[in-house]
C-alpha cells in the first residue's frame, strides 16, 4: 500500500512538472492547419478546424484565433459571405500584401473545390471572394506569394500542383504525384511541396510558369504540412499509416508523429520532435516561435504549445535523420 501511494505521488509530481512545459488550447475538432499571424496587433495562430471523423454526421468548419502570449483562444467571426455559403476547411495560408492582411483557405462542397480569400481583421474575417477552377479537383493545401498562390491536389497516384494568379487564371505545374500534401511558395521562382506516399520533401524551380528543376531534399515518411519561420522550415509526418487510420476511427487509438526542421540550405533535416501519440496524435502542422513549439492535429480538438526553453522539454529529439 505504501509503495502504491509513493508511486502515485511521484506520478502526480511528474504531471505537475510536465504541465509547466506544455499548454493545451482546446478549440474545435480537426484543427488541421494553422498560420502564424505576426502582422496583427496580437501575436497569434489562426487555425482552421473541421470535424473529420466519419462517425460524426454534422460537420462544421471554424476559424480560431489563438493568442500565444495570453493563452486565449476564440472563434473568429466570418463576415460578408454569400448566402448559404458552406466551408469544409483544409489548408490555409496568410500574407500581408499592399498593407492589408489576407487569409487563403482551401475548401469544398460536395465535388466543388475552391480557394477562399478573406481579409483579416482583429477578431473577424471579411470575405473577399472565392476561386474555382478545373485544376481544383482534390484540393488540400494552399500557399500564397504577392497575391498569387499555388495549391496541391492530394489524389492517390495522380495528384498535382497548380499555380493561380490573383485573378484566378490557373496553370498546372506538376502532375502524377502520389498524394502531394503541404506546399510552400517561397518566391516567384521557387516553391516546395511534400508527398505523403512518395515520402518526400521537394524543392522546385520555376520560370515562366514552368518547372525547370525538382530536387528531392529528403525522405520523410508520411510527410504532411510545411511551415516556415525565421528562415527554417518545419515539416510534419505520420510514420505509421496503419495506426493513423485506426486513430481516424477513434481517439482512443494513438497515431505516432514526427516533426522535422530544415534550414533551407543543406540537404540535412533534423528530427526535432517525436512521440507515439500519447501527447498528441496525427500532427499535421508545426512551427517553432520564440522558444515554443506549436503542434496541430487532424482529428482531435486541441493544439499544443511546448516550451523548449526548459532544460528538459518532453520528447525532443535533436538527432539528424
Amino acid at each position: 500500500m505504501k509503495t502504491t501511494l509513493y508511486l502515485l505521488l511521484i506520478f502526480a509530481n511528474s504531471l505537475s512538472l510536465f504541465s509547466q512545459n506544455i499548454h493545451k488550447f482546446v478549440i474545435g475538432n480537426g484543427p488541421e492547419d494553422f498560420v502564424l499571424d505576426t502582422f496583427s496587433s496580437t501575436q497569434r495562430l489562426i487555425v482552421s478546424c473541421h470535424e473529420r471523423r466519419d462517425k460524426v454526421k454534422k460537420k462544421i468548419s471554424y476559424f480560431y484565433s489563438v493568442d500565444i502570449n495570453f493563452r486565449e483562444a476564440a472563434k473568429m467571426i466570418r463576415m460578408n459571405e454569400p448566402d448559404n455559403f458552406y466551408l469544409n476547411l483544409i489548408g490555409i495560408d496568410i500574407e500581408k500584401f499592399n498593407d492589408k492582411i489576407f487569409l487563403y483557405a482551401t475548401s469544398h462542397f460536395k465535388d466543388e473545390y475552391m480557394v477562399v480569400k478573406y481579409q483579416v481583421k482583429e477578431d473577424s474575417l471579411f470575405f473577399i471572394r472565392y476561386y474555382s477552377n478545373p485544376f481544383f479537383y482534390k484540393l488540400n493545401d494552399v500557399a500564397v506569394f504577392k497575391g498569387n498562390f499555388i495549391v496541391s491536389n492530394c489524389k492517390y497516384f495522380n495528384g498535382s500542383i497548380a499555380y493561380c494568379d490573383s485573378l484566378g487564371n490557373c496553370k498546372k505545374l506538376l502532375s502524377h504525384i502520389d498524394f502531394p500534401n503541404g506546399v510552400y511558395f517561397e518566391n516567384d521562382s521557387t516553391f516546395y511541396y511534400s508527398s505523403t506516399f512518395e515520402n518526400s520533401f521537394v524543392k522546385n524551380s520555376i520560370k515562366d510558369l514552368t518547372v525547370t528543376q525538382s530536387q528531392k531534399i529528403a525522405k520523410i515518411k508520411g510527410a504532411d504540412n510545411i511551415l516556415k519561420c525565421n528562415g527554417k522550415f518545419y515539416i510534419t509526418s505520420h510514420p505509421n499509416f496503419i495506426k493513423f487510420m485506426q486513430h481516424k476511427k477513434t481517439a482512443e487509438k494513438k497515431s505516432p508523429i514526427a516533426v522535422f526542421e530544415y534550414d533551407g540550405n543543406t540537404t540535412v533535416l533534423k528530427k526535432i520532435y517525436t512521440n507515439e501519440g500519447e501527447l498528441i496524435s496525427a500532427v499535421s502542422s508545426a512551427v517553432i516561435y520564440k522558444n515554443n513549439l506549436y503542434l496541430s492535429q487532424i482529428f482531435d480538438d486541441f493544439i499544443l504549445q511546448i516550451n523548449l526553453a526548459d532544460s528538459n522539454p518532453p520528447t525532443i529529439n535533436s538527432s539528424k535523420k
